[in-house]
């Protein structure tokens, strides 16, 4: 298609090590690279230690807040309301032809300035939230509003879009049963960019690795009980939990635990760092229950080759015993299992790396992807 000017909106800091940033700086990038010119407009900043040579607009910010992190925050609206009137200037200095949101603060903003301008929106599923907002709270009754709240935003947010695109076909169809015209939605599966192959030096002891933030939709809990099994087996096995936010809360209730001597938290780093420990680890785990959105952080452990255990709700991409090993979700027997069994099969665990990083480059690719996305911006133009 001919080149197309771009709003690429977030309610989110950017760049950051997320997976909704990740995913979204890839996408601009592989855009880019086919000539397409992409404004990402996002909050007031970003990770420090992450760099993007992309084309940045930073909303105005509130004082005080510079949290990574995703969910719920009280000054969230007013970051949204900056963010809404940062994108208006960049759609009319810009003349931008589309407007791409994802999540849900992001899309709000955009219909606002669609009201305004007339320009098409193209919405970005990448969760459920009627799903992932109660696990940010803690009492029964507020989950149970949450909840509620989360799946009235299913229903008003998405259908109000020119065209849904969503990252699992189980979005897609829960988005459809709530009011998501069948014929205004597509599924786009995620990508990943190729990780360089360098040969890193094995850790000595057998180590697994989990890469990602410490939100409770990740079921960490259920990672440290399994992990409890495993050094029963197995005790000088290291478990690296890796994240690039704060994750001093979860080292002590690691100590709490007991697992100090087993657990080794390493928060703060960098995305390039974070991939080094990945790919000197033996076995990569995906503790996830949730359908409701795609862990990216399992096509960097494809991409890299590592052998994967995961939960069966967050699988997406993943066979079992073709190239991961997949348990069910609450499974804690199997799933350290699955960990003690690869520690001590290197070659079924090399096996099931190099499949999953074949499937990966095969049906996960941005070469692939971008062209999906193009096509997508041609029939919302077409029907504007």
């Amino acid at each position: 298609m001919k080149s197309c000017r771009v709003a690429m909106v977030m309610g989110c800091p950017f760049p950051a090590a997320q997976g909704t940033q990740v995913l979204v700086e890839q996408m601009s990038r592989a855009l880019v690279n086919r000539g397409h010119d992409i404004h990402i407009v996002a909050y007031h900043f970003g990770d420090p230690a992450r760099t993007v040579d992309l084309t940045v607009h930073r909303a105005s910010g509130f004082p005080g807040y510079h949290r990574i992190r995703s969910g719920p925050d009280w000054r969230k609206p007013f970051l949204d309301w900056s963010l809404t009137r940062k994108l208006l200037k960049v759609v009319k200095d810009y003349d931008i032809q589309i407007i791409h949101a994802h999540n849900y603060e992001a899309p709000l903003a955009a219909y606002a300035v669609r009201r305004k301008t007339g320009v098409p929106v193209v919405y970005h599923a990448h969760n459920i939230l009627g799903e992932e907002l109660p696990t940010y709270f803690k009492k029964s009754w507020v989950k149970s509003r949450m909840q509620s709240l989360g799946y009235a935003l299913d229903s008003y947010v998405p259908p109000r879009g020119d065209l849904c695109l969503s990252l699992t076909p189980g979005i897609q169809n829960a988005l459809v049963s709530r009011g998501t015209h069948p014929e205004k939605s597509l599924h786009l599966p995620p990508a990943v960019e190729p990780i360089s192959e360098n040969n890193y030096s094995s850790f000595p002891t057998p180590t697994a690795v989990y890469q990602g933030n410490l939100d409770g939709y990740q079921n960490l809990d259920f990672l440290l009980d399994a992990w409890k099994s495993v050094v029963q087996t197995i005790p000088d096995a290291i478990l690296l939990v890796v994240t690039h936010g704060d994750g001093s809360r979860f080292r002590s209730h690691v100590h709490r635990q007991g697992l100090s001597s087993h657990i080794n938290v390493i928060d703060n780093i960098t995305f390039s760092d974070s991939l080094e420990l990945l790919r000197r680890s033996s076995v990569a785990v995906n503790p996830r229950f949730g359908w409701w959105g795609f862990p990216i952080k399992s096509l960097n452990y494809m991409e890299t080759a590592r052998a994967i255990v995961s939960c069966r709700g967050s699988a997406h991409g993943l066979e079992h015993m073709k190239n991961a090993w997949v348990v069910d979700n609450r499974d804690l027997e199997h799933f350290a299992e699955a960990v003690i069994e690869l520690f001590k099969n290197p070659g079924l665990a090399h096996e099931l790396g190099s499949a999953a990083r074949q499937t990966v480059r095969d049906q996960f690719s941005w070469q692939q992807n971008v062209t999906r996305i193009e096509d997508a911006y041609e029939r919302v133009l077409s029907n504007a």
